[in-house]
């Protein structure tokens, strides 16, 4: 079962254009981590939100059998603020190029807090055999013959479970394994195996168990950020601000892992540019460029963070045992000095 981000969809007309909403709750379980002491709502699962709003659209617009649709591509993302526990994010998606019946399809997607910008990027969806979509999976809303093919007043709900732990594993926003080689001011090289699918979320709205385009993309967006970080002396936290492009060949399989090497373009005050591909077997399976903003945790910094959370994280999961030269030092068990 996929997981949703979405809690529900507001308004639609097919072929065109689709509205739906999220409230960030401070019990997601990703807050803790996403970062401790000001939780925020991590770039990558707005995207996501934005892919289920986008296939919920096509779902909705072409009639016959559904077709699952996955991501081929991102371009052109843009991060302009935070969304903080209470706020209500709105995703409007519009169809700007549509060649049925297999795709690709492509949407400008923007997200808004009380009218004001978050997130605008340019989605490319291209239709794939396998599994149906995301509305037929995990949604308990009306089946799709009943669903008014028109401009729609009114909502329909998600009805998926509540956040919660329901294993007793605490969890945790880390989306690689482990490093396996780092260049300091360079490259670094980091692994992940991919998952096995499950029938049911082990924690509710986030479902680890599933690594989906957005998931590849944050873990490669960690293999890369940690280049930057390294070079501020670990005092400066790489936060996501822009994504020129993003693109996904083909959908990695349970069992199977990525090697995500990350090459530092630039480096400077204003912020860093890393190229990262995500590697299966030697086979290109994504590829971007992260343009990354630098943050302190000083009284004037907007969120505050810690920025020795993520490489203290990878040192107590064993993420970070890289044995070649390079390696940065480790930090100290007490809490870094406001930069």
């Amino acid at each position: 079962m996929e997981f949703s981000i979405l809690d529900r969809i507001l308004a639609w007309v097919p072929g065109r254009w689709i509205r739906g909403e999220k409230r960030l709750r401070p019990s997601e379980p990703y807050l803790a981590d996403h970062f401790p002491g000001t939780p925020v709502l991590p770039g990558v699962l707005i995207l996501e939100g934005m892919v289920q709003a986008a296939r919920w659209l096509l779902d909705l617009s072409v009639p016959g059998p559904r077709r699952r649709f996955v991501v081929e591509s991102f371009r052109g993302v843009k991060f302009m603020r935070f969304v903080q526990p209470g706020e209500r994010l709105e995703i409007c998606c519009q169809l700007v190029d549509f060649r049925k019946p297999d795709g690709p399809a492509e949407m400008l997607c923007r997200g808004e807090v009380d009218g004001r910008m978050v997130v605008s990027v340019r989605i490319r969806l291209k239709g794939s055999d396998g599994q149906p979509s995301a509305v037929e999976e995990g949604a308990n809303h009306k089946n799709r013959e009943a669903v008014p093919f028109c401009a729609s007043p009114q909502s329909v709900e998600l009805a998926w479970r509540e956040n919660g732990q329901q294993n007793g594993e605490k969890f945790r926003w880390l989306w690689i394994d482990r490093f396996a080689e780092f260049q300091s001011g360079a490259w670094a090289e980091a692994r992940k195996q991919v998952p096995p699918t499950c029938p049911a979320s082990l924690l509710g709205r986030i479902n680890p168990q599933g690594l989906t385009p957005t998931f590849i993309l944050e873990g490669m967006a960690q293999t890369g950020g940690l280049l930057a970080f390294d070079l501020t002396g670990f005092r400066l936290a790489p936060i996501m601000a822009r994504i020129p492009y993003a693109d996904f060949y083909f959908e990695p399989q349970p069992g199977e892992t990525l090697v995500y090497r990350a090459y530092l373009d630039r480096f400077g005050p204003e912020g860093a540019a890393v190229t990262i591909t995500s590697l299966q077997t030697d086979q290109l399976q994504a590829k971007t460029q992260i343009l990354f903003a630098l943050v302190g945790n000083g009284p004037e910094a907007q969120p505050r963070v810690d920025p020795g959370i993520f490489y203290r994280m990878m040192l107590e999961l064993a993420a970070f045992e890289v044995p070649t030269p390079g390696r940065p030092a480790p930090l100290s068990q007490s809490s870094p000095t406001p930069y």
